[in-house]
């Protein structure tokens, strides 16, 4: 494991700008898992917690989400071409 060394600062240093690329690589180098790594190195000033009564609001807005994604796709592929 590589935890003491200056390539393994570096990372972790880089790990605080919040890319899931440089989390990967950070864990690889340390040798720790990834999901531990970014509990440990993303601080968070809040969080949302769902309402349980409004579940089917949330299903609604996600089918709804998950259908304009859909219908979308071919217009999000002409744009990234």
């Amino acid at each position: 494991m590589l935890s003491s060394s200056p390539a393994a600062g570096m990372c972790e240093e880089e790990c605080q700008k919040s890319n899931p690329i440089r989390f990967a690589v950070a864990a690889g180098i340390k040798g720790e898992d990834v999901l531990d790594l970014s509990q440990r190195l993303v601080k968070t000033k809040r969080s949302y917690t769902p309402d349980p009564k409004n579940k089917d609001v949330y299903e609604r807005n996600y089918r709804v989400v998950i259908d304009l994604y859909k219908s979308n796709a071919a217009n999000y592929k002409r744009l990234n071409s």
